[in-house]
């Protein structure tokens, strides 16, 4: 799909990778007018957070615990003749260097094990754009895992930030 709003970038989403969503959007158009150096995509699904910045000509990497998501940001980059750096980190794990601006757009309805996350995934890209009752079953079974994820999420962060960093978090 394009989004002539965010530079002509086209973006195919893959069965098994997080879709676009609104929440997407919404970070992006926010993410733009935030001034930084350097930038990391924690959970980047199909790239397009990343794409997009770098589209703008910033730097921005993307990791994802998710290989399905991984070969999908690629090929959207490449797709974009855009080169971006995506990797495989649980959060901040494989996370080498500073940077000035965090984003991560928390999982609804993903599981801690990156083995279940693909089918969950999966069965999550053949419902409806919009759908709300899948994600809100699936936040019951994965509350928990999700309250450690973004407790560890801010505890880590300092890790990886320089002084002045800031953070675009969607919960």
């Amino acid at each position: 799909m394009q989004y002539p709003e965010f530079q002509n970038i086209f973006i195919d989403v893959d069965r098994g990778v997080s879709g676009v969503g609104r929440e997407t959007l919404k970070i992006a158009a926010f993410a733009r007018e935030v001034p930084f150096t350097k930038a990391v995509d924690i959970g980047t699904g199909s790239g397009f957070i990343a794409i997009y910045l770098s589209s703008l000509g910033k730097h921005c990497e993307g990791t994802d615990v998710n290989p399905a998501a991984l070969a999908c940001a690629t090929r959207n980059a490449e797709k974009n003749n855009l080169r971006v750096n995506f990797y495989p980190s649980d959060l901040f794990e494989n996370v080498d260097g500073t940077f000035d601006l965090l984003i991560c757009n928390f999982p609804v309805g993903s599981a801690k094990s990156s083995i279940l996350n693909t089918p969950i995934e999966f069965m999550k890209s053949f419902l409806p754009k919009g759908n709300r009752v899948v994600p809100l079953v699936a936040f019951l079974f994965i509350r928990k895992h999700r309250e450690e994820m973004i407790t560890r999420f801010l505890q880590d962060a300092k890790k990886v930030t320089g002084k002045n960093a800031r953070a675009i978090l969607f919960l």
